[in-house]
């Protein structure tokens, strides 16, 4: 069996189980212990702010019980009674790849809601009223429970970066856009899947005007994946030139219209370019003098006889291993490598060269050039 397939058909199947559209029994609010089964969590949270029990779904790094000092980003999935395990399970894949760092999931959704599921979506993730659910259109209150609850819970609790990103589809795809541009100083970024942004399009034209006073969204990422079948798609479309046209400084969007997809399948592929857009890495020019410096055959330390070699070849630095194919790197600084399409990164200090994969780290000495 082949590394991807060990690692990512176990994936697939967890995928597969939580690809549904039935919304899951979920526990009783007056239940407090936190719940704890294979590096997740769950536990309830009341909002005075609404008056509402929230659920909080936690999915914890590989290394968060080992590495007791490491701090990490958050992904804030919303309507975490759909498609958590899809949000966590693409992570595992892209982080195999090294495309994105080891990230803390946050799902979350209404601990002890009995009515229909879309009327109480409606008041917390529309960010202003639709005629069919009496009470829709609360989203900045339910930012408010986010910035004054949820988030100061999550940070009592895990050791957390400070970087914070959302996730949604549909509506939650609405609300992931809005709370981004409304309330820039508390998200980095977002992914916005299928967002029929239509009816919002006044609140939308409100937030994005805002900008014209203070345009700076530095370092912010909005990521837009709709599919082609999607009927919501001509919503996406014109909210992307819109966003564009307003030319808001500093902001980073990536629209992402694939062919072939509808709806709910969009979250798939979306998911996963949503991450790799989110966590994209830098890409710096390195001189040739650099480069040349670290050219040189490479030995293992302590015990060991595995080699590694480290060539120039086109302007770039190509690492070939003992075992496997030689690997071409971008530099993401003037001392770090890595390979675009696997996790591999190369340190270099002195004589010196630090290997890291998703199996571990290794370090290596240069015996020749």
């Amino acid at each position: 069996m082949s590394i991807l397939q060990k690692y990512c058909l176990p994936v697939l199947l967890f995928v597969l189980a939580g690809c549904t559209s039935q919304t899951p029994k979920l526990p009783d609010a007056a239940v407090k212990p936190v719940v704890t089964l294979d590096s997740s969590e769950i536990f309830n949270l009341h909002s005075e702010i609404v008056n509402e029990d929230y659920r909080i779904q936690v999915r914890l790094p590989a290394s968060y019980s080992s590495n007791t000092t490491k701090q990490y980003p958050i992904i804030i999935k919303v309507d975490g009674q759909w498609d958590f395990l899809l949000a966590t399970s693409a992570y595992n894949c892209i982080y195999f790849d090294g495309q994105m760092p080891e990230t803390l999931f946050i799902g979350i959704d209404w601990a002890n809601y009995e009515g229909n599921i879309h009327q109480i979506r409606s008041r917390d993730l529309l960010p202003s009223p639709v005629s069919y659910f009496e009470g829709s259109g609360n989203a900045k209150k339910f930012i408010e429970v986010l910035q004054r609850d949820i988030l100061p819970q999550l940070a009592q609790r895990y050791r957390l970066n400070g970087q914070n990103y959302l996730l949604g589809g549909s509506w939650g795809a609405v609300f992931t856009t809005y709370a981004l541009l409304q309330s820039p100083e508390l998200f980095d970024g977002a992914i916005a899947i299928g967002g029929g942004y239509e009816p919002f399009e006044a609140a939308f034209d409100t937030v994005i005007d805002q900008f014209t006073v203070n345009p700076d969204l530095r370092d912010k990422r909005l990521y837009l994946g709709i599919g082609r079948y999607d009927e919501v798609a001509p919503s996406v479309l014109r909210l992307a030139d819109k966003i564009e046209s307003a030319k808001l400084s500093g902001l980073q969007v990536k629209l992402n219209y694939l062919e072939g997809f509808g709806h709910s399948g969009m979250n798939i592929p979306g998911y996963a370019g949503g991450y790799q857009f989110l966590f994209q890495r830098p890409v710096v020019t390195v001189t040739k003098q650099v480069l040349k410096h670290y050219r040189g055959t490479y030995k293992i330390k302590g015990e060991g006889d595995d080699k590694l070699l480290i060539s120039v070849v086109d302007g770039a630095l190509v690492a070939r291993p003992q075992e496997g194919e030689p690997l071409t790197l971008q530099a993401k600084s003037q001392t770090e490598f890595y390979h675009p399409g696997s996790f591999y990164n190369a340190i270099f200090a002195g004589n010196n060269v630090t290997i890291e994969t998703f199996f571990g780290v290794t370090e290596f000495e240069k015996i020749s050039r």
